[in-house]
């Protein structure tokens, strides 16, 4: 079998606000572009062979679980095909107005890997007697959580992450986060980004970071592997989202790798529920940092679990320029 190699190069260049901060990774683009650093609390960490790797080498198809979390025409996919195919799962945290910092986060996985995932998780909820995990109330102990001390937490953080990676289904974790009040600002005085919300923001951002990645472009770059995003369903903004996907996928003749972009409720898969975990912990870890004025506070032990052997990317935007940058 002869493996083809796509070149992807990918520079999406939009006029819209560009964010800023310690470390600016974006190439120039005209818009509002961020002033971003990176995310203090993950180092790239990578596992010697992850499942994305081994999409590259030839073996035979086989029947395999159907795909969690997707819409009903990507149902039931086996064999060859399901290999090839990724799934990033992502969640927000920090939508409403109380919160100063917005944060998109998930994880990239092939879909096999994620059902394996799902099955492993299912055993996992009944043991612990959880319906639907979220994050908010895991962390104020109310809800399904309500009465469990803390090592309980722990516990279920590493049973549940553990499961993950022994699916290999997270081959790659991404979070990006924004300043809104800078975000907001910067928009009035410039005029850039009318019509993007943060939450677009973080989007584009996470699109950005993945087609430039150069271990993600390797492995999106073989012949017949795409990608599709599920994003958990319910904000207001998400028609941003498709807007922001159709448009790259056209400007840049993407149809044959990002596949499609769905909306799911939180309680469709367990992995919707692991994004939103990685991105309420995230988030609450951004806005810790802006608030001591860019130190770091203590490493929270649920974010050290959610980046143990996993290859994570992680950005927040701080404050935002005009400038010519590719996205």
């Amino acid at each position: 079998m002869v493996n083809i190699v796509v070149n992807i190069d990918i520079t999406i260049s939009i006029s819209v606000l560009v964010s800023i901060s310690v470390l600016v990774w974006w190439t120039q683009l005209t818009t509002l572009g961020p002033t971003t650093k990176p995310g203090p609390f993950f180092m790239p960490r990578r596992v010697p062979e992850t499942a994305l790797q081994r999409v590259i080498r030839p073996r035979k198809t086989r029947p395999c679980p159907a795909a969690y979390g997707w819409g009903k025409d990507n149902r039931g996919v086996c064999g060859r095909t399901a290999r090839n195919m990724l799934i990033c799962y992502l969640d927000d945290s920090g939508s409403h107005d109380a919160c100063p910092v917005i944060t998109m986060a998930g994880y990239v996985g092939l879909a096999p890997q994620w059902a394996i995932f799902e099955q492993a998780a299912n055993s996992i909820y009944h043991y612990q007697n959880i319906t639907v995990f979220h994050a908010t109330e895991f962390h104020e102990t109310k809800g399904e959580f309500s009465g469990w001390p803390r090592i309980r937490k722990q516990s279920y953080a590493q049973n549940i992450y553990d499961a993950a990676r022994d699916a290999r289904a997270l081959d790659i974790g991404i979070t990006f986060s924004v300043r809104k009040d800078a975000y907001a600002q910067r928009k009035r005085e410039t005029g850039l980004n009318a019509n993007v919300s943060a939450y677009g923001f973080c989007f584009t951002a996470i699109l950005n970071h993945l087609l430039k990645d150069a271990f993600f472009k390797e492995i999106l770059g073989q012949n017949n592997v795409d990608i599709a995003f599920v994003v958990e369903a319910g904000n207001r903004n998400d028609p941003d989202l498709e807007r922001i996907f159709a448009n790259v996928r056209e400007k840049y003749n993407l149809y044959s790798k990002l596949k499609s972009l769905q909306f799911e409720p939180k309680n469709s898969s367990k992995a919707l529920q692991l994004a939103d975990f990685f991105a309420f912990y995230s988030r609450r870890h951004a806005e810790q940092t802006e608030r001591a004025g860019g130190e770091f506070p203590e490493e929270n032990f649920f974010l050290q679990v959610m980046q143990d052997h996993i290859y994570v990317i992680a950005e927040v935007a701080t404050d935002f320029h005009a400038t010519h940058q590719n996205l």
